[in-house]
């Protein structure tokens, strides 16, 4: 998959995380957000798909309920590593596996909350993962999916078409909130969606370049992502020195599904 560099560590997902949290106007903590919409209680088994570096988990420890039973897996184990560390730091006790989510996940107990956050639309073969996770569920257990819109950034997408470098939603287009639904509801019969909009305003040009340069590896020809750095950068600053600022626009959302 083009996507497997980005994952073995975890830079350049730190790098899109903190341009979010820097420009994002008005801000709304996103992890926060979908912590709002869990339903999770005192007690509950959760198991995370695509866990990331943890820091969904470190920003919401305080906002936790008690006696979580944690089970974070990665298919990267650099991910897992990072995950481990930043919990351990934030005080959250979970336990770690390398492990993908089209996996079979050994679990007598199953889980009250299976959690796939941003990371859909990298699987391979969603209809096995989304079958498994099913299986999985407790009775009357909840399978949570966070992803963007279609038009996620269409600025940015609009900015590398005209470089003719074609957007990363080659995969990012396989499950978005356009299509989401369609593909759950072979798997899930109860299905709410719940959307963010959004927008980064951005006063720096280089801030918007090196968000670009942290997706290159996404693109099927990196390579042209960072040729094409110079000449975006000279755009997105004739907006700035125009208007103030470089404005992006965002939707994100959440299924909650049983």
């Amino acid at each position: 998959m083009i996507s497997d560099a980005q994952y073995q560590r975890d830079n350049n997902l730190a790098t899109r995380i903190a341009f979010h949290e820097d420009y994002t106007s008005p801000y709304v903590d996103f992890s926060h957000w979908v912590m709002d919409y869990l339903p999770l209680s005192a007690g509950a088994r959760v198991l995370e798909l695509g866990c990331g570096n943890g820091e969904f988990w470190a920003r919401n420890a305080a906002r936790l309920p008690k006696n979580l039973t944690l089970v974070l897996t990665d298919s990267s184990a650099g991910m897992v590593e990072a995950a481990e560390k930043r919990l351990a730091a934030a005080g959250v006790s979970a336990t770690y596996q390398v492990m993908s989510a089209e996996r079979p996940f050994a679990d007598n107990e199953g889980f009250d909350l299976i959690l796939a956050k941003h990371m859909l639309y990298h699987v391979a073969d969603r209809p096995s993962a989304l079958s498994a996770s099913k299986n999985l569920l407790r009775p009357g257990g909840w399978f949570c999916v966070t992803t963007n819109s279609g038009s996620y950034m269409k600025q940015l997408q609009a900015l590398l078409t005209e470089e003719r470098v074609e957007w990363y939603s080659s995969f990012t287009d396989e499950f978005t909130l356009e299509n989401g639904a369609e593909q759950l509801t072979n798997h899930f019969s109860d299905i709410e969606l719940v959307t963010l909009d959004g927008q980064l305003v951005v006063p720096r040009a280089d801030a918007v370049v090196e968000y670009i340069k942290s997706t290159a590896s996404l693109f099927p020809e990196p390579h042209a992502v960072l040729e094409a750095c110079d000449d975006i950068r000279s755009k997105i600053q004739a907006v700035i020195d125009h208007t103030g600022a470089f404005t992006i626009s965002k939707q994100a959302g959440l299924f909650r599904c049983q």
